[in-house]
């Protein structure tokens, strides 16, 4: 048996878990942040997940989701194309009141905040009444990045 490092897939796999693990991994709000995650069996093995996803067809395949809003498990998996991942992700639900957006960790156009000031107002309810996203859910939907403090 050739080394899992060996095969093609095993940074796919690789690439998966970090998107959902890693809260440093910069897609992981679109993955983990959203709450996607990865079956026990292709969690605990790359040889699991490469029995039941087989090899990639060609270099150009990734792994996707059937449903973009499923875990990684081998009933909601397939090798895909980019073009045919295109036509299966969702659009993303607009943030309300854009002028103000929430850009999280950074800035409100009112001025600068800090992460933990904003997750206080999101847990506290605090930004709902003004249209923003108001759950940290809502804010990975929307594409936006939650970034920790530096200490």
């Amino acid at each position: 048996m050739k080394n899992k490092t060996d095969y093609p897939e095993y940074r796919v796999w690789a690439g998966m878990k970090s998107r959902c693990l890693n809260e440093n991994s910069q897609k992981y709000h679109l993955y983990g942040g959203r709450g996607i995650k990865i079956c026990k069996e292709w969690l605990d093995s790359f040889y699991n997940f490469y029995n039941d996803m087989g090899p990639r067809p060609t270099d150009k395949h990734s792994i996707d989701r059937i449903d973009s809003d499923g875990n990684y498990e081998p009933n909601n998996c397939r090798w895909a194309t980019a073009k045919e991942q295109a036509s299966n992700r969702k659009k993303r639900p607009e943030l309300k009141n854009h002028r103000k957006h929430l850009v999280v960790g950074i800035t409100l156009n009112e001025g600068n905040t800090t992460h933990k000031k904003i997750i206080d107002a999101l847990e506290n309810g605090l930004l709902k009444d003004q249209g923003y996203a108001t759950t940290m859910r809502q804010l990975a939907l929307a594409g936006v990045r939650a970034k920790k403090e530096q200490s």
